[in-house]
């Protein structure tokens, strides 16, 4: 059932309509059934309305007092005794009905209860029947739309939750290599114009890309190849970083501009100036995808608190679009070690092929 046609039901007044249309149509049928003629003649419909005075009660009991009190709060028990006892109830107010009550209703007709008790027990199984399963299928039309909503409420949200992720990733980006020509320009470097040109790819990349929900992994390292070479650039001993790839990376997707921020986290954070490279390496193997990096950390970050590089902004942004994309196939595994001044980062992916 669509939106529209659920909003149908909620229409004030509706289930009114409902309501009176299927005694309507109860009263109908009884009534041709009752009916020794080929026409309903007014004592089949007055014989008709004395029988439902018990159907009627049974069903407006059953309906609005046994099942939501009882049934819908799992008290199953408690309902079949009730239920039992409503059925043995009906039956008595049928009788009633007919051998006192329509006397005095109906003075100037004679009508007798002249169906027996296991002809009004199915009678009365058949209406408390049918009337629960019209209650629980607008209750499971009800819930599954509710069901639907929700699903629905929960995607817009993980949607709005990963554009701002991503909207922290590029400024974040951008700024670090603004920096990185700055200093080139400064110092009135010729490799500032290469270093332009190199920015305006990885934007392109990132503008273009950002929006996709995955990326090929292969296309993701490529980005990651220009950026480490756009931040070698401004190193006195490039050589120290390493970024080293294995295992088959075709046909593999992953989400856009997630890896990239250990990459600068490792850039920002590493001492390259200690005989320790900044080691980056990212393998494949049967579609899981394992990234790790490994750096000695600044003397002016330990000085501080050593745990920063492990839960910046940066970071915070990754785990919560991992756990958004990859709930419980992914570990993410940060160690920074105090007395060694080391970061030890690894992260596991269980992915799929394109």
């Amino acid at each position: 059932m669509n939106r529209n046609s659920y909003d149908i039901l909620k229409v004030p007044g509706r289930r009114w309509i409902e309501y009176i249309l299927f005694w309507m149509i109860s009263i109908w049928f009884l009534s041709s059934y009752f009916s020794m003629g080929d026409q309903i003649q007014r004592i089949d419909l007055i014989y008709t309305l004395l029988f439902h005075i018990s159907i009627w009660f049974g069903v407006t009991v059953n309906s609005f007092v046994l099942i939501p009190r009882f049934l819908a709060n799992r008290k199953n028990l408690t309902y079949i005794v009730l239920f039992v006892l409503l059925l043995e109830a009906c039956i008595r107010l049928n009788q009633f009905t007919f051998n006192w009550l329509s006397d005095i209703l109906f003075p100037d007709y004679f009508f007798i209860s002249y169906y027996e008790r296991v002809d009004l027990f199915y009678f009365m199984i058949a209406y408390l029947g049918i009337t629960s399963l019209i209650q629980f299928s607008r209750s499971w039309f009800r819930e599954s739309d509710d069901r639907r909503r929700l699903a629905q409420i929960k995607q817009e949200k993980t949607r709005h939750e990963l554009q701002a992720l991503r909207s922290q990733v590029q400024p974040h980006f951008l700024f670090n290599s603004l920096n990185t020509i700055y200093g080139f320009i400064r110092r009135q470097s010729p490799r500032a114009e290469e270093a332009v040109l190199k920015l305006s790819e990885l934007l392109r990349y990132t503008i273009r890309q950002s929006e996709r929900e995955k990326v090929p992994l292969e296309e993701e390292i490529g980005y990651l190849s220009d950026y480490i070479g756009l931040q070698k650039m401004r190193l006195n001993q490039p050589d120290k970083v390493h970024f080293t790839i294995s295992g088959d990376v075709d046909n593999v997707m992953i989400i856009p501009l997630l890896l990239i921020v250990f990459v600068e986290n490792g850039f920002k954070y590493a001492d390259l100036e200690s005989g320790d490279p900044l080691a980056i390496s990212l393998t494949v193997e049967d579609n899981v995808i394992q990234f790790t990096m490994k750096n000695r950390i600044a003397n002016d970050i330990t000085a501080g608190d050593p745990e920063e590089q492990g839960n910046g902004t940066g970071i915070q942004n990754a785990r919560k679009r991992l756990e958004l994309h990859y709930p419980d196939r992914y570990r993410l595994d940060i160690r920074t070690d105090k007395e060694l001044n080391t970061y030890n980062l690894e992260l596991i992916i269980e992915t799929e092929k394109s």
